[in-house]
């Protein structure tokens, strides 16, 4: 088996099926293997990601720059944005990425993010922060802390862009 990884050519015309695209790998497995490919309709569509210059919000930034969306991600200094987005353009050059420094236990950065974006399409709410404490070892005000971050970020920014969504009569918040 090799170790070589084959990028499918999209443009390729597959057969689609309820809005459901399949495709033939018949180059890596027995030709009875196919490859369920979804057509997200997500081209153009702008996506704001907290907390996404590595772990899973990266590769969601990464997926929704593979099916053609406008992507900005977030993290809390300009060399981790910077890293994350040379990266995201190493592997997709014609990506449409951009980023937003904003450190979520400071307040302040939601009214930073409403000042610096005015709308958006898809909302992903994925910062978090935890402690590396026991339960019975963490502060009171180290649980506020991360409820703040880990929730209260998520509500903020869903107030904030949740009308501008029903104004345009779509949205997502995740």
């Amino acid at each position: 088996a090799s170790d070589e990884i084959h990028v499918v050519n999209r443009s390729v015309p597959y057969p689609i099926v309820d809005g459901l695209r399949f495709i033939s790998l018949d180059h890596i497995q027995p030709s009875w293997h196919y490859q369920l490919i979804m057509e997200l309709q997500l081209t153009n569509k702008r996506v704001f990601i907290s907390g996404s210059t590595s772990g899973i919000g990266f590769a969601m930034a990464q997926g929704f720059l593979e099916e053609g969306a406008k992507v900005i991600i977030n993290g809390r200094s300009e060399n981790t944005i910077r890293e994350a987005i040379d990266k995201l353009k190493s592997k997709n050059p014609e990506a449409d990425v951009s980023g937003i420094i904003a450190d979520f236990r400071d307040h302040k950065s939601i009214e930073f993010i409403q000042k610096q974006i005015d709308q958006v399409d898809i909302l992903i709410n994925n910062v978090g922060i935890f402690s590396s404490t026991s339960f019975q070892e963490t502060s009171d005000q180290e649980w506020e802390k991360m409820f703040q971050v880990n929730v209260m970020s998520a509500v903020r920014l869903s107030k904030y862009f949740l009308p501008k969504m029903f104004k345009q009569n779509w949205g997502r918040i995740i």
